[in-house]
């Protein structure tokens, strides 16, 4: 992944629409047909999924995606796969921010 994409001026933040209602656990950064995107799982057992919009430094919500337990471990990788790890000792696969 190209992390240049991801770059802002110096002490901006990138501020996410819907964020999540509970604490977040884990945060990774991805990315899916050119698109770079956020993945947070938190402790409401969900992965909400922000595209990064480069033009206005803020995280647009794409996709949330359910599980079934709270969500400890988020790992993506730049071809669209995303790994999870939630506290029912599950491990999944998503693949395109979606399962």
């Amino acid at each position: 992944m190209n992390f240049s994409a991801l770059s802002s001026p110096a002490n901006a933040d990138l501020e996410a629409t819907l964020p999540s209602a509970e604490v977040v656990s884990s945060l990774s950064v991805g990315g899916f047909q050119g698109c770079p995107l956020v993945f947070a799982g938190s402790w409401d057992g969900r992965v909400r999924v922000w595209e990064v919009q480069k033009q206005t430094s803020c995280l647009a919500a794409k996709a949330e995606i359910p599980h079934p337990a709270p969500v400890l471990a988020v790992s993506a990788t730049s071809d669209g796969r995303v790994f999870t790890g939630c506290c029912d000792r599950g491990v999944r696969q998503e693949i395109g921010g979606a399962s």
